[in-house]
This record gives structure tokens, sequence and C-alpha cells, in this order.
């Protein structure tokens, strides 16, 4: 059935088409070398460790997240050595590249543009699929809502494989619609290529190559084709065939290094079916998604237009078909991640652009009949800033805590002001410039996100970096006041994330909950502080956030009690 003619020019919805991506961009790379270079997310370093193992040996040597992120930095990277290397004074190859474990600011920059750019893309990505589905209109109000959705601004902002992944799938299922508009084979091709890439990012995005498989059923079905023809048809092949080799080149772990791309695979698989700290007591987790993590990512106003939309789009028979396509991915999906046991926040960013734009589609209903009734049009244009406000002004909120010093920062100034060179401290939480003896340092096998460059940091590192007997700990370890004592630990760093972790499972942690508190009740808090954490996700995905709010602020330092009785000697 031919399309209805649109009412707005296509001049008109072009420019506005560019001017949301261009604000898009704006949102994303604003400020984009936030919290640099002492505190970078645990997640980037990793990708960044895995990013210099590429640049030195050819492969991550790191396979729990696909690798296709790491070798664009090197490709992008690449580049800036070269030029450094002909007209200025950059150091080798390999010291250039080595020189990013302990200064990693330049390639973090790198890296998060990478994503801001992947992340402004898709903005525009998905206003083309909506276009397909429900029309100009729908479009740009998906687009505005996207703009603006917290998740996908900040998410777009870290340097992980969150945002590319969802970037990437979105483009796979625009072909996918095309498949279904003209059957060109250069749609196919584009579909799988996309596809292979999405696994590329992220190994579950692989499932979007069932959107073209879908495309491609419904097409030929409708013109009456048998299912013998409908699978051997050469262009369906050729789309499988190159998702895979796709896949296969961009990820050439698979190949050269397949023990450790097993391992890697095998422990992600694993991690998702296993759980996360701290979530052991969260229950269901499609129940946890859609009261706890989508309020926040996405808001309220927006999951009710998302119904509204997924309502109005199902309800539209000419467009059944690139109905059925559009919404496969996001459905596999969200059953994905709500039936695993890892339920971090950002793990529903490929899910946020649809349901920007069911949101879309869900204003543009109720616009189109009544567009000629100039009253009621402000009407509607109010309710779709009351639908972008909440998560809109989430964002704009982050972007305004993104420019203060975090947290850890402010502790790691306290600690070199005020306490005595050689002090014994004891962490959890990263307080990067303080490594901790050479002796610790060197011999601890897995020294946080790092322990593979112990080597590199050792040589890069200015030995001031090393004035504290610093310990960190494992993410289950808790000590109380004599086990702390026994290892010449003064100091004990508590973090509200890591304390409300075990607080919030006592019955799963009450070992290590005890220990903490026992720190808590025999020690004197000397400082403390809250502000913006390195991460603000760390917060956010603390399962029940309200009642870990009221825990406390969000770092204190604590000073041990060095004998049995020195804390009753200071309460006398």
């Amino acid at each position: 059935m031919p399309n209805k003619p649109e009412f707005i020019s296509k001049k008109l919805y072009y420019a506005a088409f560019a001017f949301i991506v261009v604000f898009a961009g704006f949102m994303r790379l604003t400020n984009i070398g936030y919290h640099l270079p002492l505190d970078p997310h645990m997640d980037e370093m990793t990708v960044l460790g895995a990013t210099v193992s590429i640049a030195r040996t050819g492969l991550p040597n790191f396979y729990n997240y696909p690798s296709l992120l790491m070798y664009l930095a090197v490709a992008v990277t690449t580049p800036i050595w070269l030029f450094g290397k002909v007209f200025l004074d950059f150091p080798s190859w390999a010291d250039f590249w080595n020189s990013f474990i302990v200064h990693p600011t330049m390639l973090i920059v790198v890296m998060r543009v990478i994503s801001a750019l992947f992340g402004t893309a898709l903005v525009g990505i998905i206003m083309l699929c909506t276009e397909k589905v429900h029309g100009r209109v729908s479009a740009l109000f998906s687009g505005a809502i996207c703009s603006y959705i917290f998740l996908l601004v900040y998410n777009a902002r870290a340097a992980r494989t969150d945002t590319p992944m969802a970037a990437l799938a979105c483009l796979s299922v625009y072909f996918a619609l095309l498949i279904l508009e003209n059957g060109e084979k250069r749609n196919y091709i584009l579909t799988g290529i996309f596809a292979g890439l999405t696994a590329s990012m992220k190994y579950n995005g692989g499932i979007v190559l069932l959107a073209g498989v879908l495309a491609h059923i419904l097409r030929f079905r409708g013109e009456g084709a048998s299912w013998k023809d409908i699978w051997k048809h050469s262009h369906a092949r050729w789309m499988v065939r190159l998702s895979i080799i796709t896949f296969i080149v961009t990820t050439p772990g698979m190949i050269f290094d397949t023990v450790k791309f097993l391992k890697g695979f095998g422990i992600e698989v694993m991690h998702m079916r296993a759980g996360h700290f701290g979530y052991e007591t969260v229950g269901n987790g499609f129940i946890y998604n859609l009261t706890t993590n989508w309020p926040i990512s996405v808001s309220f106003p927006v999951m009710i237009a998302a119904v509204a939309g997924l309502i109005f789009l199902l309800a539209k028979k000419d467009k059944r078909r690139e109905s059925m396509v559009f919404l496969l991915f996001p459905a596999i999906f969200f059953l994905l991640m709500g039936g695993g046991s890892v339920l971090f926040m950002r793990y529903l960013v490929p899910l946020a652009p649809f349901a920007g734009a069911l949101a879309g589609i869900g204003v543009a209903s109720v616009y189109k009949p009544f567009r000629k009734w100039r009253i009621l049009n402000v009407a509607l244009a109010l309710l779709l800033a009351v639908i972008i406000w909440p998560t809109a002004q989430a964002s704009l909120r982050y972007l305004q805590l993104s420019k203060q010093l975090p947290t850890s920062e402010l502790v790691r100034e306290y600690i070199i002001e005020n306490l005595p060179k050689g002090a014994g401290i004891g962490s959890y939480s990263r307080i990067e410039g303080i490594y901790g003896t050479r002796e610790h340092f060197a011999e601890k096998s897995d020294y946080s996100y790092r322990g593979k460059f112990k080597d590199v940091i050792l040589q890069y590192s200015p030995q001031s970096r090393f004035e504290y007997d610093y310990r960190q700990f494992g993410r289950y370890d808790a000590f109380p006041p004599p086990a702390m004592r026994a290892m010449g630990i003064e100091y004990y760093i508590w973090s509200r994330g890591h304390y409300g972790r075990y607080k919030l499972a006592e019955d799963v942690y009450p070992t290590q909950t005890a220990a903490i508190e026992a720190v808590m009740d025999e020690g004197e808090v000397i400082f403390e502080i809250s502000g913006i954490g390195m991460d603000m996700e760390w917060d956010l995905n603390l399962p029940n956030l309200r009642k870990a709010k009221r825990l406390g602020p969000d770092m204190k330092i604590i000073r041990i009690p060095q004998s049995p009785h020195e804390s009753e000697v200071a309460e006398g």
C-alpha cells in the first residue's frame, strides 16, 4: 500500500533532522575529557589495556569484550603518532603506546570521541528507522527524545562498547527495513555486514541479524514464494555469510588466539548467567529493569509514551510488516537482558533508542489528527516537553556534575596533603596516582585492572607515586580492625558503593558487612566527602539506590586504631 503524503516538506524535515543530530552531538561531545587524567572509569581502563595490547602485539589478549572498538582506537590514534613522529618529538611506537597505561588521557579521549560520534549517529539512524515505519513527524519527535535520553547521553560519553553496538544494530535494522521496501542485493549485504559489526562490538548484538532474516521472509512470503525458495535465495545466503565473515575479520583473535578467545567469551556468558557482585537479592530481572533501571535511565514519561506508541504502531495495519522487523531486535534483546542475572543499566543502551522511537510515535499519533488546530498544537508541544523534561533534566545535571572534581580525586588530594608518607592505606575504591610501595605492587599478580602491565607501570611511573604503603582490596575483601592492623593498614578508605553492596545483601555477605561495620565502630572518621564519583553508574546501578543513599556520604577516610585499646582510650 503506498505511503500517504507527508504534511511536512522534505526541506523542513531535513533541516530539522540536521539540527537534532547536531544538538545530539553537542550533548555527547561537550566536556568529553571529564575526570581525566586521574579518574577514568574502570571499564575504560580495561578497554585501554586491550587497545595498548593490540598496538603492541596485534591482538587484545582480552576477549570478555569484542575487540572492534579497540581496533578502531588504534586506527584513529596511529595517524596522530605518525604526525608527531615526523613533525614533533614523539617517542618510539612501543613507548608511545606504553605511556598510555600510566598517562591515559589522550587515548581515552580518542575512544570517548569515537563512542560519542557513534552516539550522535545513533540519533540520526533511529530517526531514519522511525521514518520508515511511521513517517517524518514521528521521526523528528523520536530524534528529539533520543537526543536527551539520559542513558544515551551518559553512555555515549564513555569509552565503552555499548553505544557503538547500539548504533550499528540500528543501522542493520534500517537496511533490513529497506529489504522489505525494495529487496535490492546491496541492502541484504549491508544488513549482514552491520550485523557482523554489531556482534564485533558486543557479542549478543549479533541477534540483530534476525531482523534481516525476518524482512527476507516477510517480503517473499508476501509474494507467494514457497519456504524452499525463500531459503535458497542467494541474497539471503550472502547476508548470513557476510555477517559471519565480518565478525571474524573484525575479531581476529577468534582465529589467531582461539583458546583465549573461547575462554573470554565463556567468561562473559557465565557472567551474564551467574550475576554480578551486589545483585544477589534484586529478584526478577524483568521487574527490576522495569521498576528501577528504566525509570532512572529513561524516565517514566518516556516509558508511558513508548507504550502508547507501541499500541499505535501495532494498530497501523498498512505498516504491519515494517513494525515486525523494527521491533524484533529490541523484543529479543529485552528478553535476554531481563532473563540474565547482570542488570547493569548500560546493558539497556541498545533498547533506549527504540523506546525513544516508540515515544515519538506515540506523540506523533496524537498530534497528526489535530495538526490544523493551533490551540491543540500548543498543548501537544507542552506534552512533548513534559515527556522529555525529566530525562533531559537528568542529562543536563549529569553534564554539569561532570565538570566537578570527582570524590576519589578529592580523597587523593586529602591523602597527599594530610597523611604522612609511608602511611598504610587500604581501599577497595581506586585512588589513582597512589600505587603503593613498589614491593607490594610487584608482588601482586593482578593489581587492579592493569595487572598485566606491571612492568610498564614500574617503568613509566614517577617515584612519587609509590610514597604510600597502599593496598587495593579485591571485590570480596573486607577486614576487621585486627586484620587491618596485622597488615599494617592505618587508614581505610570507605565508600558507600562498596559497603552498600554488602549491606543491602547482608544475608549473602554477613562476614564482610560485619567487618566493615567493626571498622566504622572502632575507627575515627577524619575526612568525608559527597559529590560525583568516578562513575555515576556505580551509584546508579547500586541495587535499592534510595536505601543506599541513606548509608552515608560517598567516601570517608577512617583512621584504624593501632592497638585494641586505643579506641577505648579515645572514647574515655
